[in-house]
């Protein structure tokens, strides 16, 4: 009898000793598939007992919060101090969601991959756990990273602004337009008619009026242009053509400051459709600036190389590169630098309307501008235009 009973209880242990090894494998696949999920997804977590101290953390977590960097230095700050919201949520047991920017000292800011000058941005959860008897016995923190979802809002919110400007901008030229056209073409008949006539000083304000008034035309008919698509011939060409023609333009300035120019563009382009006045005008907006960037000597480099991008529409995109060794644009002003008026020159020297008109006429050739830039490094102007389909053959040189 005492023989059946030790098997029966063997047996029975070896039965519980099973089960629990069962359960054990099975918490570990669920722990391990928690894990996983939320390596997927991206996401970070950590738990903190009573004392906040971590109590468990995932790899994602311990890859940003966890190193020894400037910027987990930061992190550490603001997630353990006396003001984190893993503190205040121990406290009231409310769930929090905050934001967290970690500054990334150093890097070079671009147009293409970095709208927002903060290095990350990461949205934090933070909730409390309560045990059987509903008091809080440790915190969970969730983090994800926004900081795709800020680069794309700033974007947007910049997009908006420069539309809104545009439109009051092209309201108000419409409105000066008609009455300084009518202004100049009076004082030219009062030139023509009693130029010899009025005395020489009369003759020379004259002129002087004309010159202003002609310069509130140009600039009349360049917000026009940032604002409206233009209306001018468009027609498949060689964007060098006009890019050369540009060079011997700036040659001299160009020698005077000490600026080496370097022609980089290949020996055959693909055709985009545009207009070549148009499209002179943009680079030799884009040559003055770089030439105005480097007082002090420098190189300014023209390349051309076919984008990884594609438009909306299909087409292939080609990029010219316009590249100087210049002062660069400071971070603080870099979103601003397409918008009408917007200047950095002495007063007198200049509209601020360069690189908004540039930005227009590009836009109106369904391209796009786009900047990198480095202070104290230089910069990088790519002016993106769209293939023109319908040529099939690379436009070149006859």
């Amino acid at each position: 009898m005492a023989d059946y009973f030790v098997t029966t209880l063997a047996e029975r242990l070896r039965e519980n000793e099973r089960r629990l090894e069962t359960m054990a494998d099975r918490a570990l696949a669920g722990q391990q598939l928690l894990e996983q999920a939320l390596e997927t997804s991206g996401a970070g977590l950590r738990v903190l007992d009573r004392d906040l101290r971590c109590y468990w953390a995932n790899l994602r977590w311990q890859e940003w919060f966890g190193g020894s960097s400037a910027q987990t230095g930061q992190a550490f700050e603001l997630l353990n101090g006396e003001s984190s919201p893993a503190r205040q949520t121990l406290k009231d047991a409310q769930i929090r969601m905050t934001e967290m920017a970690l500054e990334n000292a150093g890097s070079a800011a671009s147009e293409l991959s970095q709208a927002n000058r903060h290095g990350r941005v990461f949205q934090i959860t933070t909730a409390p756990l309560r045990d059987l008897s509903g008091n809080v016995h440790r915190i969970v923190e969730l983090a994800q990273d926004i900081t795709q979802q800020k680069q794309t809002q700033a974007q947007m919110l910049r997009a908006g602004k420069l539309a809104a400007v545009g439109e009051l901008a092209g309201q108000v030229a419409h409105e000066v337009n008609n009455p300084i056209a009518i202004v100049i073409a009076k004082i030219n008949l009062l030139i023509a008619d009693y130029g010899n006539v009025v005395p020489a000083e009369a003759a020379q304000e004259l002129d002087k009026i004309a010159d202003l008034t002609g310069r509130v035309a140009r600039i009349a008919q360049g917000l026009l242009s940032y604002c409206r698509p233009s209306a001018a011939l468009r027609a498949a060409l060689d964007v060098r053509e006009p890019i050369r023609k540009c060079f011997g333009t700036i040659e001299q300035p160009a020698q005077n400051r000490g600026v080496q120019i370097e022609d980089r563009l290949p020996e055959s382009v693909p055709a985009i459709k545009g207009n070549a006045n148009e499209l002179e005008q943009v680079f030799l907006n884009l040559f003055l600036n770089a030439l105005d960037a480097m007082p002090h000597g420098g190189r300014l480099t023209v390349s051309a190389r076919g984008s990884p991008a594609a438009f909306p529409q299909g087409q292939g995109a080609f990029d010219m590169v316009v590249e100087d060794t210049g002062i660069g644009i400071p971070a603080g002003i870099r979103e601003r630098i397409f918008e009408p008026f917007f200047s950095t020159k002495e007063e007198g020297r200049g509209t601020g309307l360069g690189l908004s008109i540039c930005h227009g006429l590009v836009r109106s050739d369904g391209g796009e501008v786009l900047v990198e830039t480095e202070p104290g490094r230089g910069t990088r102007f790519i002016v993106r235009l769209p293939i023109e389909t319908a040529v099939t053959e690379e436009a070149s040189y006859g």
